[in-house]
């Protein structure tokens, strides 16, 4: 017996000659075309990660040039005149934690060593930290991260997308630097609910960067508290004990408050005293009014539509993970109470990346199983979540618009009439606007001549109109807040003889009886009175009267 089936008919394919030799070189043709197909598939890849990438490019050029946001630039100011001399709480007063001020000098001491404008260098440092941030997410990610991963696909051009396009004219706000502090730490927190605590040369940095970014303001602590919470009701109490990351966080939180408490002093004494006496009453809403705004109404629905996906069907740690910074993104914008959308860029940034983690988890469910298949329908998904980010950028930001029409815009004007009038000299502004004084002062070079940035602490004290229709308060009613604004703008004004004085026709005010006059409100000291005779009417730019010293 041969062992050959008997009922076995001949195949030509077999048993002709050479059948062998053309079977093996019809595979390796296969191969090759396998081949050829794939590595055809990883240009277009390529071409289509960068062309995503590449779509940033408008708003990146944006953010380098004018005009800076006006938050940004204010504080900017206020480091410039702390490098200066001035003593922080005392002949700066401001609301912000001493943090975001002590960061700001870096790109002021920068200016004294490159060739470039602090507000540039300024920007240049939002890149290089959102450099080291992208550098320090792919080492955590690392080795699940890869382009044949959907989620790998779409990481580069999504933290593009949330590093410049998202941010728009609010690059570099607050809500800005905690968002991309935030990052590191929220794709560490899946590796830490995976038991990987602990990564050589990574672990330390994020714990403190993060710590930092939440430090910028006390609502972003709402993040921290939501991550560690989430990640203690999942590991229970002795994982969270044994890893680093909280203790490092809580150690860096608790050591800059000390600090804070110890060289700031006035911070506590004087300026906490008078934000809850005159800030919390400008511009107050309701959480509800917040929420349906027609700013974040949109993206509040997107948002909580995706969360309550990730409950329900989501097994995925990441998508759970961005889907509690996600929410605590929203609450830490809605709790600020003041609807504006520089509040929502973290919770905006965070959804995004909790969209793109979905997609990813759905993807490798349905996605075809053949290879070049598979990422070809994986680059398209990519390609439509980012078209969708695009396109809500281009709904909702101002920049590039803002950058391209600046130079004849009346805030474009008034920069020009300042940089003309007052290079190099102090100017009072008499206004309630922070934009578009900054960045315009910054143009200039021009330091405010007053220890405020703006008219908050009057506008708070008039937030509601006076019984019996009177104006002003008499001197001897005046609450503390109001009288220390009264005072310090009047001996400011006489000490330091601006060079110009910018008036705001809007006050801030709401009108009883008569428009509220800044002028005529401090003209009543007297103070202010003997040297407001020294200054002249020149012209008036949009809304701003210009008065220049004689």
């Amino acid at each position: 017996m041969d062992g050959s089936n008997p009922d076995r008919r001949p195949d030509p394919r077999h048993d002709a000659p050479g059948a062998g030799v053309i079977m093996t070189v019809g595979s390796a043709e296969a191969g090759l075309g396998v081949t050829g197909a794939a590595s055809a598939l990883d240009r277009v890849t390529a071409i289509t990660l960068a062309f995503l990438c590449l779509a940033s490019l408008p708003w990146i050029v944006a953010t380098l040039l004018p005009p800076l946001n006006h938050d940004v630039a204010a504080i900017l100011q206020f480091a410039e005149r702390w490098v200066a001399g001035e003593r922080l709480y005392v002949d700066l007063i401001d609301m912000n934690p001493p943090l975001i001020f002590a960061l700001s000098v870096i790109p002021v001491l920068l200016d004294r060593v490159l060739p470039v404008d602090a507000a540039v260098a300024l920007v240049l440092c939002v890149y290089a930290f959102g450099l080291l941030q992208f550098r320090l997410s792919v080492r955590v990610l690392h080795p699940e991260l890869s382009a044949r991963d959907l989620f790998g696909l779409a990481f580069v051009p999504l933290f593009v997308l949330v590093l410049g396009p998202l941010a728009g004219f609010n690059f570099a706000q607050r809500e800005h630097l905690m968002m991309l502090a935030a990052l590191p730490y929220l794709f560490h927190a899946e590796a830490r609910m995976a038991g990987r605590t602990w990564i050589r040369g990574a672990t330390a940095w994020i714990a403190i960067v993060a710590a930092l970014g939440f430090c910028l303001k006390h609502y972003f602590l709402i993040v921290p508290i939501a991550i560690e919470g989430y990640l203690l009701l999942r590991r229970g109490w002795r994982e969270t004990l044994r890893d680093p990351t909280p203790r490092i966080m809580m150690a860096v939180g608790s050591g800059y408050a000390l600090i804070a408490f110890l060289l700031f002093p006035s911070y506590f004494s004087l300026v906490l005293p008078l934000a809850r006496s005159n800030y919390a009453s400008l511009g107050g809403m309701s959480m509800m009014d917040v929420l349906s705004s027609q700013i974040v109404l949109p993206m509040a629905t997107i948002g909580f539509l995706l969360i309550a996906v990730t409950v329900q069907f989501s097994r995925s740690e990441r998508a759970r993970i961005l889907a509690v910074a996600s929410l605590a993104g929203l609450l830490v914008g809605v709790v600020q109470r003041k609807g504006w959308p520089y509040h929502f860029v973290p919770a905006e940034s965070f959804i995004m990346f909790l969209a793109g983690a979905l997609l990813a988890e759905w993807g490798s469910q349905i996605l075809p199983p053949q290879e070049v298949r598979r990422r070809a329908a994986a680059l398209a998904m990519v390609s439509a979540l980012l078209g969708v980010g695009y396109l809500h950028t281009l709904d909702t930001r101002e920049s590039p618009w803002r950058q391209a029409t600046y130079d004849e815009s009346g805030p474009g004007q008034l920069a020009q009439v300042l940089k003309h009038e007052a290079a190099n000299a102090p100017v009072l502004v008499l206004s309630p606007a922070i934009y578009p004084i900054y960045p315009a002062l910054n143009y200039a070079h021009a330091p405010m001549a007053m220890r405020f940035m703006n008219m908050w602490l009057v506008q708070g004290a008039y937030s509601e109109c006076l019984p019996n229709r009177q104006m002003y308060r008499n001197i001897w009613d005046m609450p503390r807040s109001e009288f220390y604004a009264y005072r310090a703008v009047a001996e400011d004004f006489a000490r330091r003889q601006p060079a110009v004085l910018v008036v705001d026709s809007e006050s801030g005010i709401p009108r009883c009886g008569a428009e509220f006059s800044y002028i005529e409100y401090f003209r009543r000291h007297p103070l202010f009175a003997e040297n407001f005779r020294h200054y002249v009417l020149q012209r008036r730019v949009d809304r701003f009267d210009i008065y220049v010293r004689r």
